[in-house]
């Protein structure tokens, strides 16, 4: 229903949810139920159950496990075994068939928690297995039958899974796990984890061992105690919280690399993002919490724009329709707490008609701004004074056309469809799309070729010491190749037209 849970300063689990745009009406769930605060000190496990009509299981002052419930008019709450006592800095996980994972103060290890009949039961997975690290994360698999992944006492990464019993068994034990890291399994098998020196890492099974790599090493580092939030559904894409407060968004772009963007500026109104706080990545929603106000704030993305631009030209009517669905036209919002002037720069896109523009738009959609150019070669470039407030700023480029748009001010919200660099350059350069993509990779059983126009191509994949694998001939814009024959390694793929060779690694890990 929309609702976003948080624990605030009073220890009792909130929920926000927007009644109107831009305004979020707080409440408590239960003003009896156990608080999670003890002195000054707050557990942090808690867990919401969306499944289960948002069912939350959370820890308590006095380490022990409740369930808050919504009874059909309001909100309630039981315990659960009360001589089932909770690590204060244990995560929960609600899993598969009931079962609620998480780390005992008595043993430091990993237990379950799960109804029999009308009572709850708990016990320890493997009392063999290596303890938990103080204030590190774990999680669990529920589709691969609840299999764990956690960071034991010696900084290194264990996998425990279910085989007639609970096993258990180290990963790389050469690749060290920051203390606060959290652990999150992603696509195609990617385990992902702070290392270290604060950079993200990725882990994944390369026939029977485990492999780690770091992602991006010129990235900024993850900020202590801030977690990171992963989109398994964007192809693994991070964002994360760097050492100056800034959100980082770190995502494999086309080019087949790890590549970092700044997308949120700590010289804000709330001072950028706060430390021992997590992201949450909801649809098309960024929230954070402020370092300076300890509020919670939120960036979102506009999949559909508010209005229907109309602008004049010189001499000239020229009436248009912001669309999402051709991909040419963007919008979006984004707030000056002070009179500032902004600078944007974008580059004119990928098409043959003459005709580019950008526009600011104010709160009430009136135009501010226009700018008219006629050739797609060049940048259409605006500078523009602007009073407090909120503002659009759309840009259109007509019939598919690509961006690439660099901004310099606080932007709250920003769309999903363009392509953005690091953030280490003020403007930024068009570039025509004239290569091949190859997704996902690391692949399993599938890999997708994007070739760059429709002709004829000949498709080749060589093992990495060059033999061929396969070879045919294909007419068309977008090809599959299937690899679940293939062993776990490196291949390469090449893509021959009348014209070019395209050529790019990719990695089978099953």
């Amino acid at each position: 229903n929309n609702q976003l849970f948080y624990v605030r300063d009073d220890g009792r689990i909130h929920a926000i949810y927007e009644t109107t745009e831009d305004n979020w009406a707080d409440h408590w769930l239960s003003s009896t139920a156990p608080t999670m605060k003890f002195g000054e000190e707050t557990s942090i496990g808690y867990d919401v159950v969306t499944e289960n009509s948002n069912e939350i299981f959370y820890v308590a002052y006095n380490q022990r496990i409740y369930r808050l419930y919504y009874n059909g008019t309001g909100w309630s709450y039981s315990s659960t075994n009360s001589s089932a006592k909770v690590r204060r800095d244990s995560e929960l996980h609600y899993g598969a068939y009931g079962q609620l994972f998480y780390v005992d103060e008595v043993n430091q290890k990993i237990h379950a928690l799960y109804k029999s009949g009308s009572n709850w039961v708990y016990s320890w997975l493997n009392g063999s297995s290596p303890k938990v690290k103080p204030g590190s994360g774990f999680t669990v698999i529920p589709e691969l039958n609840n299999k764990i992944f956690y960071i034991a006492d010696n900084n290194r990464i264990y996998e425990m899974y279910w085989s007639n019993g609970w096993k258990y068994s180290i990963t790389n034990p050469s690749a060290y796990v920051r203390d606060d890291s959290k652990l999150k399994y992603g696509a195609n098998g990617q385990l992902f984890y702070i290392d270290l020196n604060g950079i993200m890492h990725a882990m994944y099974k390369n026939g029977s061992s485990w492999t780690y790599t770091w992602l991006n090493g010129k990235a900024p580092k993850v900020k202590i105690g801030a977690g990171f939030e992963l989109l398994p559904e964007q192809n693994n894409t991070i964002y994360y919280t760097d050492v100056e407060g800034n959100i980082i968004k770190l995502y494999y772009d086309w080019n087949q690399e790890w590549v970092f963007e700044k997308i949120y500026i700590s010289q804000s109104n709330s001072g950028g993002a706060k430390e021992y706080h997590n992201l949450v990545k909801a649809e098309n929603n960024l929230f954070y919490v402020g370092d300076s106000d300890s509020k919670v704030h939120r960036m979102q993305y506009i999949y559909e724009f508010p209005f229907t631009a109309s602008s004049t030209t010189t001499g000239k009517s020229n009436n248009w329709n912001l669309r999402y669905t051709d991909g040419a036209d963007v919008a979006y919002k984004f707030y000056i707490d002070k009179p500032s002037t902004i600078y944007a720069t974008t580059a004119s896109p990928q098409t043959t008609i003459q005709r580019s523009k950008i526009e600011l738009f104010d709160i009430n959609k009136n135009s501010l701004k226009y700018k008219y150019i006629g050739s797609p070669t060049s940048d259409i470039h605006l500078v523009k004074y602007l009073n407090k407030g909120y503002y659009y700023i759309v840009v259109d480029g007509y019939d598919q056309g690509k961006f690439k748009l660099s901004v310099k001010e606080n932007f709250l919200k920003k769309p999903l469809n363009l392509a953005f660099e690091d953030g280490s350059k003020e403007d930024v350069n068009h570039t025509a799309f004239d290569d091949i993509r190859v997704f996902p990779n690391p692949a399993n059983s599938i890999i997708n070729i994007a070739l760059p126009t429709y002709k004829s191509y000949v498709i080749r994949l060589f093992s990495i010491e060059g033999g061929t694998i396969k070879e045919f001939k294909y007419d068309g814009i977008n090809v599959e190749i299937k690899c679940s024959d293939l062993n776990n390694g490196f291949y390469i793929i090449q893509a021959i037209s009348d014209e070019k060779i395209y050529q790019k690694k990719i990695l089978i890990a099953k």
